[in-house]
């Protein structure tokens, strides 16, 4: 795929396409994840929840450190040309695949103690592993991810994100019916890698991003000053998803954990549709209009108007 340097009005133009195609991927995912999640409810015992949720806590923590906000760099730091932009792309997407492959092996090595903190039980470890490639697929998608909505590509997004969340549903509906009850952890387990990894591979398959491993001193800088504070935004954002289950993990059993945790996803998903849907394009539209206040102020009227 061509990355393209698009003006003003082009940028206007393609966010309402993008706004459109944001909206039916978020309706969509959110009607099919809940439907997953009430099944496998139905099937798993509580406990099992609260374990992958106590370990997912970590796992999320130590994504938003491995991306080190270089994802909303590309989407939104300005570039002087597209050899540049590319440039930049490469490099992020080096710093942050070498950052998560350290930071999974850290976790590898100390898989055994972090486990038996997080769930009090060191059965759990070749979970708590699988659970930790996660950190090494977010950071190999994450950028590839960003260079398509800096691009306005949410049609491709939406493909990609119906086809993984439909993997969900395929994965662990299946497996939690015919595992044994002993089992029934590994689908909720697998359900939550497996469509991350399709997720990785439909991003370099459908988007075809011509995106290499690069790296520059110079861009490194220029990015990680941009990345400064979106990284402390999402410490800060995941501290306000996980601080309460943090408490309530260390206070109660696994079981009350995921009695607890469950019905805050599924709740968190229904309200978070708008936001969700809108936020994206948002970044997107308004930091590539920042020079432009005429359709920059159109634009961010338009939002406000929407939400």
């Amino acid at each position: 795929m061509e990355v393209i340097i698009m003006n003003g009005n082009q940028i206007t133009a393609k966010t309402s396409s993008s706004l459109k195609w944001s909206t039916i991927t978020e309706i969509m995912a959110k009607l099919i994840t809940p439907i997953v999640s009430i099944i496998l409810t139905k099937l798993i015992a509580e406990e099992f929840f609260g374990i992958v949720s106590s370990i997912l806590m970590l796992i999320t923590l130590m994504e938003v450190f491995s991306a080190y906000g270089f994802c909303n760099a590309v989407i939104q730091k300005k570039f002087k040309d597209e050899a540049a932009m590319k440039k930049a792309q490469n490099v992020a997407f080096t710093v942050n695949a070498c950052l998560s492959i350290i930071l999974f092996i850290i976790l590898l090595i100390a898989s055994e103690p972090l486990t038996v903190l997080m769930v009090n039980d060191v059965k759990y470890q070749l979970a708590f592993i699988v659970l930790a490639t996660q950190i090494v697929i977010f950071g190999f998608k994450s950028v590839p991810e960003a260079v398509l909505k800096r691009l306005f590509q949410f049609k491709r997004l939406f493909i990609i994100r119906i086809i993984t969340a439909l993997s969900s549903l395929l994965i662990a509906v299946p497996l939690a019916f015919v595992l044994p009850n002993e089992l029934k952890f590994w689908a909720i387990v697998i359900s939550a890698v497996a469509p991350e990894l399709l997720k990785m591979m439909l991003l370099f398959t459908i988007s075809k991003l011509k995106i290499r491993f690069e790296f520059s001193k110079l861009v490194f800088k220029e990015l990680l000053g941009f990345s400064m504070f979106n990284l402390l935004g999402g410490i800060i954002v995941w501290a306000i998803s996980w601080v309460d289950f943090f408490f309530v993990s260390f206070s109660f059993d696994a079981a009350s954990a995921g009695e607890y945790r469950q019905p805050i996803i599924q709740l968190v998903q229904i309200f978070s549709l708008v936001e969700a849907a809108v936020l994206p394009v948002a970044l997107s539209a308004l930091a590539r209009l920042k020079n432009n206040k005429e359709e920059l102020a159109r634009v961010f009227y338009r939002f406000q108007q929407i939400t």
